[in-house]
């Protein structure tokens, strides 16, 4: 992890240095606009991602006593009325792994959702958004089955301008397009490639010859890519336009 952290602040810093060119549109007077723009207009609006449940729920944890993950989301579910869907192998997976703390904790309401995650990436499983409306439906994935490998397909389309909406979910998987008039896409690709550390779950993207880049992976990585993303852009020389006569 501390290597990881390294590896992620040496590539901010020499991004913010300079490294990252201006975009070799700058003289152009009309930009393209945002090649995902057309899915935008279809994406439900902004809501509340998930519900807070009316009660808490006791995790059994230590040596013994511990449920399978598979029963954890079971009893999830029956407080949060989520519906979850797997695979035979994910099934399988989850039968036989467990949230793996070393001793009960008590989760309040609020922090069901985000702890509910953050065990499931523990045991390297992530979520799929399938069906918002009645009856909801998230899909469970195993990262190391074979289904695992269609994982970034699956990814739901989140327009950036919601992206806070998902920000503090860690299992989720997403994908968003941005446009960076002022850099340029292909070497932003190139260099933030660096950060994604699981290639089934994580891709950023350039779209050549858009001004924009795909990004990939977990809600939580993705808005901090976006992040870093928004003020480099900030940060670079707008581009010239273009002198008459």
């Amino acid at each position: 992890m501390n290597r990881l952290r390294l590896r992620r602040s040496l590539v901010c810093c020499a991004l913010f240095s300079g490294a990252l060119a201006l975009s070799p549109h700058a003289q152009t007077v009309v930009s393209t606009p945002p090649v995902l723009d057309v899915l935008a207009v279809s994406a439900q609006e902004a809501a509340p991602l998930f519900a807070v449940p009316e009660t808490g729920m006791l995790i059994k944890g230590g040596p013994e006593g511990q449920l399978s993950l598979r029963a954890f989301l079971r009893e999830f579910g029956s407080i949060t009325g989520e519906t979850f869907l797997y695979d035979p192998e994910t099934a399988q997976l989850l039968d036989s792994a467990t949230p793996g703390l070393d001793r009960d904790i008590r989760v309040d309401a609020t922090d069901m959702y985000g702890v509910m995650q953050d065990l499931l990436v523990q045991n390297r499983f992530v979520l799929v958004d399938v069906r918002r409306q009645a009856p909801r439906l998230l899909r469970v994935v195993a990262v190391q089955s074979r289904v695992g490998q269609l994982l970034r397909g699956w990814a739901k389309f989140v327009p950036e301008d919601e992206l806070d909406a998902y920000a503090a979910n860690t299992a989720m998987l997403v994908t968003t397009s941005m446009h960076l008039p002022n850099l340029n896409e292909n070497d932003v690709s190139n260099r933030l490639r660096v950060l994604t550390v699981d290639n089934n779950l994580e891709r950023i993207t350039a779209v050549p010859g858009t001004q924009q880049v795909i990004l990939t992976g977990p809600a939580a990585q993705v808005g901090e890519w976006a992040r870093l993303l928004r003020e480099l852009n900030s940060r670079a020389t707008p581009p010239e336009e273009p002198k008459q006569g």
